[in-house]
């Protein structure tokens, strides 16, 4: 092999190389996957595996899940539901700006039958809150299950300014209407320094045997050390409710 084209063959790769490097890192770089916040490697400016940067911050990783208890359902004589949960987030200096619930219903062996449509609500640190969907027209069901979705990017921090025992209610009262239904009043007073512009009242109903029979929700504002009158009418019971019982919950 001559010396005049082992040289070509130098100049040739000389030339060259830069080429293949940049074939090989495009090549590299496309069948690489996509740096993401699940991948579980620490990437694209993340300060811990999968959190922080532009994934959601570190604490999320180590938040307590809601903890969901108390489901329940109300039959009415119109055929439709009302179904029921609660939960409570543990975390103290985190809350959901927005998640999203539903209800799966179940037949006798287990099989879903029937999804409810899904509502968003949100909670603050260490708060209690009911998750309510009424007027759900369904098949007839054996069980049924609350189900929560939540993306991590909603964790916030937030300052806790409500608790429920800030709203103190008093002498309740059921009046039978003249048309149909029943009137459920009652006085509430803020004992917060707080002034809410809007509150949830949620009203479970019970007949004389202590079983739930009705539901029915109403929204008021409240000053601080203020006493409010609120009510709040329901139509479709088949029987007159002997006791009330009534949660409060801010809302946005």
């Amino acid at each position: 092999m001559s010396e005049r084209f082992l040289k070509q063959i130098k100049i040739f790769f000389i030339f060259i190389s830069p080429l293949l490097i940049f074939l090989f890192f495009s090549l590299y770089k496309l069948l690489s996957p996509t740096p993401s916040c699940f991948d579980n490697i620490k990437n694209q400016g993340e300060i811990d595996i999968d959190c922080g940067g532009p994934c959601p911050p570190c604490e999320v990783k180590k938040l307590e899940p809601l903890r969901i208890s108390s489901k329940r359902f109300i039959s009415y004589q119109d055929g439709t539901y009302d179904f029921i949960f609660k939960v409570f987030n543990p975390n103290e200096k985190y809350g959901l700006e927005k998640f999203s619930y539903y209800f799966e219903l179940y037949d006798n062996e287990g099989k879903k039958i029937f999804e409810t449509p899904k509502e968003i609500s949100f909670i603050y640190p260490n708060e209690t809150r009911w998750l309510i969907i009424q007027n759900i027209k369904a098949p007839e069901f054996d069980d049924f299950k609350p189900k929560i979705e939540i993306n991590d990017y909603d964790w916030k921090e937030f300052e806790e300014r409500f608790s429920s025992q800030d709203l103190i209610y008093y002498e309740p009262r059921v009046e039978k209407l003249e048309i149909e239904g029943y009137r459920i009043s009652f006085d509430v007073y803020n004992n917060s320094v707080y002034d809410f512009d809007k509150i949830e009242a949620i009203i479970f109903l019970y007949n004389k045997e202590n079983s739930l029979i009705g539901l029915t929700r109403t929204y008021f504002q409240i000053r601080s050390k203020e006493t409010q009158n609120v009510e709040s009418i329901i139509n479709i019971l088949s029987e007159k409710p002997e006791a009330v019982e009534i949660f409060f919950q801010v809302k946005k």
